[in-house]
């Protein structure tokens, strides 16, 4: 009788299938296909297990044999491993766990690597909703989010750069974007070239922000108040120094050109529209300057509260009008201001002789208004009846 025709239908056994290399088996009968390794004390305990359809090993406890065991088979197609009566599966190397496998949950003690440097393979998380993935896209290198969401708690950090260069935090209050040294890259959106878009920051109120039109190339800010106290401003723009020295200029515009222009070029343009019924209860100024001066002794400067400066340079050659100031009255009740209109208003002044302001007739002059010429003080004559004596 050959080795492997013994009477009995499991054991260990000596494979003859490859003459030139047998080994060792452990064969299991055609109906149970089962092989258990348990407990000695155990061996007479009734399984309670249904015949297999494939070669299978099961590993019992020595507690509770019957209902606490590891399953290992393979069904032509994929292999399994079930941990019957088990709350979690554990890997260790070492004695230490590196992988937990439990009913709902899969904790890796280690590092994951998928793939190795220049081979990387896709990897696909999905949520519970459908069509909601986080996929890493390694022929693209790229992490790709679809129908799914980033969400970073309060004082969480998000980096930018080799160096961790900028980081990007809300802390529950503010939202910060910070360098890691001063003066450190631009934030751009789009590119200097046609590439760019819109950019809004919306205010408390509806109808109020603050707009990069990237069609019209222009910043817009706008405000639409409801208020019916108050000081309300669209822009406010504070300026404080604290040395010695520095020129100033709170706000600058420029425009510069070197080409003909179209009919009018205005570098800074104010307006107020009242529309069909808008109105003030008390001075309506499209713009107001006002000048504080220093409460103590002032020994040095020239101060004014409106300043025009004409720069003629040295090839300039030309007859054309050129003045510091110019007024146009237009509209169709524009013959209004023709009664009722006047250069400009002196307030708050008294009368001194040889001041600002001096009311005293004499002659055909009724009062007279203090100017400075490059000969001097002068004065201009003004009378109180537009007809002459």
């Amino acid at each position: 009788m050959a080795v492997n025709e013994q009477a009995w239908k499991i054991g260990y056994k000596w494979t003859k299938g490859d003459a030139s290399n047998p080994t060792g088996a452990v064969a299991v009968d055609t109906t149970s296909k089962a092989v258990h390794i348990a407990d000695i004390a155990d061996i007479a305990t009734d399984w309670n297990v249904s015949a297999d359809s494939h070669p299978s090993v099961y590993i019992h406890s020595a507690t509770t044999p019957a209902t606490d065991y590891i399953k290992m088979w393979h069904d032509a197609t994929d292999a399994y491993i079930n941990g019957v009566g088990a709350a979690t599966l554990y890997f260790q190397i070492a004695g230490t766990t590196e992988m937990e496998l439990a009913a709902a949950a899969l904790t890796l003690s280690a590092p994951l690597t998928v793939g190795v440097d220049d081979t990387g393979y896709d990897v696909t998380f999905f949520g519970a909703t459908a069509s909601s993935k986080m996929l890493w896209d390694e022929s693209d290198d790229r992490l790709e989010f679809d129908g799914a969401d980033i969400n970073l708690q309060d004082s969480d950090i998000l980096q930018f750069g080799d160096a961790q260069d900028v980081a990007i935090t809300w802390n529950g209050t503010n939202l910060t974007i910070n360098p890691v040294a001063d003066d450190t890259g631009i934030l751009l959106v789009g590119t200097d070239t046609t590439l760019g878009m819109d950019v809004r920051f919306s205010g408390g109120t509806a109808s109020c922000y603050l707009l990069w039109d990237n069609s019209e190339d222009q910043l817009v800010l706008t405000q639409t108040n409801a208020a019916t106290t108050g000081v309300e401003r669209t822009l406010d723009i504070s300026q404080t120094h604290t040395a010695i020295g520095a020129s100033a200029e709170a706000l600058r515009s420029t425009i510069t050109t070197n080409v003909a222009g179209g009919t009018f070029m205005n570098a800074l343009f104010g307006k107020i529209d009242f529309q069909t019924a808008g109105k003030v209860t008390g001075l309506a100024g499209v713009i107001c300057s006002e000048l504080t001066m220093a409460e103590g002794a002032v020994s040095q400067g020239t101060y004014c509260t409106f300043e025009s400066e004409i720069n003629l340079p040295t090839s300039y050659s030309s007859s054309v009008p050129v003045m510091a100031l110019r007024m146009e009255v237009w509209g169709a009740q524009k013959a209004t201001f023709d009664t009722s209109g006047y250069l400009f208003e002196i307030v708050g002044c008294s009368s001194t002789n040889n001041g600002f302001w001096y009311d005293a007739t004499n002659g055909t002059t009724d009062e007279w208004i203090r100017v400075k010429t490059p000969s001097g003080n002068r004065w201009l004559m003004l009378s109180d009846s537009p007809t002459e004596a």
